[in-house]
């Protein structure tokens, strides 16, 4: 059972559920290990449905870009770098840099690629090549830097092409709003009381913003 919460969050996963348009995984770290589904022992944070290792690598956030690391750097051998901290590497050092729309190079039958869609967020987005499945029944993963858009165009994160509106979620304190946008066309389904201000996503609680009706659940 989900059990609505107004305290204060204890973490930076999340699952959001929009309907019409599917399941995401949302994630605020920096660094997101990624690796293929197992039964026993603990997965990677990014689980696909494939053939992969338990744990393939480390995605990483530096400023708005993002890089592959072949060895997730909070499991590689306790070598302090130059500011002696063992659980990370050097910016550069055995990284790769990963373009808008360029493949994960892991090895294996699935194909993970990233995308970066909108050039005022830093956030990110996964996305498997069918017929792959993420686990946990999500459609994608959404890696956020402040903002998220939603809308029926390839700009957005969550793209919804039956939506004739577009929205914005900001996360602030850890905590998520959301708010339709004022650019978004008139439609049928906005009601005149329909809030054009942020909206908290309150973990358990549906939440309306004319034609989309939206939930998150803390992970």
């Amino acid at each position: 059972m989900i059990r609505p919460t107004e305290s204060s969050p204890r973490t930076d996963a999340w699952r959001l559920w929009i309907d019409r348009c599917g399941g995401y995984a949302v994630f605020a770290a920096d660094q997101l290990t990624i690796g293929g589904v197992r039964q026993q022992g603990n997965s990677a944070e990014v689980a696909v449905q494939t053939d992969w290792r338990r744990i393939e690598g480390t995605l990483i956030r530096h400023g708005g870009d993002y890089f592959w690391g072949p060895v997730p750097e909070s499991r590689a051998p306790a070598a302090a770098n130059a500011t002696g901290d063992a659980s990370r590497t050097p910016l550069g050092v055995g990284r790769q840099l990963l373009a808008d729309g360029s493949r994960l190079p892991i090895d294996g039958a699935a194909s993970l690629r990233i995308r970066k869609p909108s050039v005022l967020s830093a956030s990110a987005v996964l996305e498997l090549d069918p017929p792959h499945r993420f686990a946990d029944h999500v459609d994608q993963i959404l890696i956020a830097e402040k903002t998220l858009l939603i809308g029926p165009t390839a700009a957005n994160h969550i793209r919804c092409a039956s939506l004739d509106v577009s929205a914005v979620l900001v996360i602030r304190d850890g905590m998520w709003k959301a708010k339709l946008n004022r650019t978004s066309e008139p439609s049928r389904f906005l009601a005149s009381e329909t809030p054009r201000e942020l909206v908290d996503l309150i973990p358990g609680r549906r939440v309306s913003l004319g034609p989309l009706d939206m939930m998150l659940e803390e992970v």
